[in-house]
């Protein structure tokens, strides 16, 4: 476990959990689901983009109701400022948009 980076909970009723098993709240089941299906191996800021994606996907509001805290072994926990979210919420978008104009392909002309 060393050197890996790990999502950790904290609920009120359990000390402190890893959640490789375990989500809790509503859209749980979802938010499970897409982690599992869209994991891949990755390291620094790619690692935090994935839970973000996640909860982009239930949240209504972009980045203005997610918080997220990276725990490292070199700075210890930090929580990453709003502005921090929303710049990982703008690329994320725009990664989305690129995809969607891929998909769609070319523009016909008239």
């Amino acid at each position: 476990m060393l050197g890996l980076i790990h999502i950790w909970g904290n609920l009120p009723s359990i000390k402190l959990i890893h959640p490789e098993s375990f989500l809790h709240g509503r859209n749980s089941n979802y938010v499970r689901e897409f982690l599992e299906k869209n994991y891949t191996e990755t390291s620094g800021m790619e690692t935090v983009k994935l839970p973000i994606r996640a909860l982009l996907e239930i949240v209504e509001s972009g980045g203005k109701h997610i918080d997220i805290a990276i725990m490292t072994k070199d700075q210890g926990l930090r929580l990453l400022e709003e502005s921090e979210v929303e710049e990982i919420v703008v690329g994320i978008e725009a990664e989305k948009a690129v995809a969607e104009a891929a998909k769609q392909g070319p523009p016909k002309d008239s």
